[in-house]
């Protein structure tokens, strides 16, 4: 239901619609990132081409409000060792459902020393955004004797309120051996009507043998006047927590 393109300068790859009730298949984005050896849309091959994604809703001659909702979970673990971003920009709505995580924590463990960073999210929304599963963006790091990956960084900006009732995670990783810790990826925050926060924000740096990560800076812009309680556009924050802190320093 739409097309995508590739911008060789930006290393984007770009999905627009091309009806109204466009559908975009998890996979597709998890190829984009990956570089997997497939062919989205029928058009474009993917493979060995890591790129970012950038989801639009706008179109020619489009009869709707431009919402999006993620129904499916989307994980993709990285092996890029430069930070990639998935953005979506839709004229109204963003939903992420109760059964759709996002994860982009990169490949880990042994081999060759490789640090790698999340992948950035991006989100911005004409009206309302609501996060109902967790999103991941966290760092990681492969062999021994290496930097930490830094977090990718987290943004969501509403046009009206935004409702956050899972955990939103942009870690930086631990240093492997000498290796000093990855910086926490920042997280913002921006609901002009109001906010309401059930779920915990954790932007921490990593763990160093002699520094450790930055904690991430951590942003919530409420522009509403009047606070809600009991579900409403504007509860502020009702549980959970909001952490973001340095790495430590010492073997790792």
């Amino acid at each position: 239901n739409g097309t995508w393109s590739w911008n060789s300068t930006t290393t984007t790859y770009t999905f627009t619609p091309s009806q109204d009730a466009a559908s975009l298949s998890a996979q597709e984005i998890v190829d984009c990132l990956l570089g997997n050896n497939a062919t989205i849309s029928g058009s474009i091959n993917t493979n060995g081409r890591s790129g970012n994604v950038n989801v639009i809703t706008s179109r020619t001659g489009g009869t709707q409000a431009g919402n999006v909702t993620i129904s499916s979970a989307i994980t993709a673990t990285t092996t890029s060792t430069s930070q990639l971003t998935f953005t979506i920009s839709a004229a109204g709505s963003i939903t992420v459902n109760s059964s759709s995580a996002i994860n982009f924590l990169p490949t880990g463990g042994n081999g060759s020393g490789t640090t790698r960073p999340g992948t950035s999210v991006s989100f911005t929304a004409g009206t309302s955004i609501s996060v109902a599963f967790a999103i991941t963006t966290s760092g990681n790091v492969q062999g021994n004797n290496t930097l930490g990956g830094a977090g990718g960084s987290i943004s969501l900006s509403a046009g009206t309120n935004i409702n956050i009732s899972a955990n939103l995670t942009s870690n930086g990783c631990n240093g492997s051996g000498t290796g000093n810790g990855g910086n926490g990826g920042a997280i913002s925050i921006v609901g002009p009507s109001g906010v309401t926060l059930s779920g915990s924000l954790s932007a921490n740096g990593g763990n160093g043998n002699t520094n450790g990560g930055n904690g991430g800076n951590v942003t919530i812009n409420d522009g509403a006047t009047t606070v809600t309680t009991g579900g409403g556009s504007n509860d502020g924050q009702t549980s959970a927590s909001v952490i973001t802190a340095n790495g430590g320093t010492g073997s790792t």
